[in-house]
């Protein structure tokens, strides 16, 4: 089978909060990117035509790219990435290039712009890439809420776009548990996934009536998203530095840190200033 779609595990920690282990989801080995989203896109993949590529427009540091790389080597499919040139190709970039993907750096790096590129890049080859379909990621996503302990007073989660946020929310709320347990959005970035990006989601996909009862909390970006920040398990399990890490510190008793993924070490080798905190 292609993607999986049972419950990944939640497991308790000596510290007294669960971990949420999304990043068992698709899980081959460290040398591999596993997680909800490469779950999610491989299930997008099975569900598109035999001959779509696989093509992203992201930032330097974004683990898309990764996911696009490896699931086009495993399938033997065309990959490509449009990302900002930077003066030294980020490790993320370089990984994806070093599995295969096709990499176009656009200058200047605005989004609108790499995203932009991406397209053309897809027009002028006359190829169809897979879509990415938020509505499924976010249903997902929810779908995982199922085994969360009935007695977890938050569920904490590091935030990029607000994807997995939402698709929380949206969980706990089909659930009737969306009063009881709070969301604590940890922010990555602080441009996008604001909270009112994640409600509009919320509001979109699973009502108002969620939107409105979502008992949330948010704390902004403390550092760069492009920098890493260590940080593993009881089991010594890494965490992924740009994301999980960054939120593991902010878990307590009773709390879940939502870990979505991890990209593999290979992708995200520590330079000289890279690590903080």
């Amino acid at each position: 089978m292609l993607y999986e779609t049972g419950l990944t595990p939640c497991e308790l920690q000596e510290q007294g909060f669960c971990a949420k282990r999304e990043d068992l989801a698709c899980f081959i080995d460290e040398a591999t990117p596993s997680g909800a989203k490469v779950r999610q896109y491989a299930a997008m993949i099975a569900a598109a035509p035999a001959d779509a590529v696989l093509a992203v427009g992201c930032s330097a540091a974004s683990a898309m790219q990764i996911y696009v790389a490896a699931m086009g080597e495993r399938l033997k499919r065309a990959a490509y990435i449009a990302v900002p040139k930077r003066a030294k190709m980020h490790p993320c970039t370089k990984w994806a290039q070093e599995h295969g993907a096709q990499v176009l750096e656009t200058v200047p790096g605005y989004p609108s712009v790499f995203r932009a590129r991406i397209r053309e890049r897809m027009h002028a080859l006359g190829l169809t890439p897979v879509q990415w379909s938020v509505g499924w990621a976010l249903f997902d996503t929810a779908k995982q809420v199922a085994n969360l302990p009935m007695d977890a007073r938050r569920v904490v989660v590091p935030n990029g776009s607000g994807l997995t946020a939402a698709g929380i929310i949206g969980g706990l709320y089909l659930a009737c548990r969306l009063r009881r347990t709070q969301v604590h959005i940890v922010s990555t970035h602080d441009s996008v996934g604001t909270p009112s990006q994640v409600l509009s989601l919320v509001s979109r996909y699973f009502g108002s009536m969620a939107a409105q009862y979502a008992n949330i909390s948010w704390r902004p970006q403390t550092m760069p998203y492009h920098k890493q920040m260590h940080g593993t398990l009881d089991d010594g399990t890494p965490l992924d530095p740009y994301y999980a890490a960054k939120a593991v510190g902010y878990c307590g008793e009773y709390d879940v840190l939502w870990i979505t993924g991890r990209r593999p070490l290979a992708s995200c080798r520590p330079k000289s200033g890279d690590f903080g905190g």
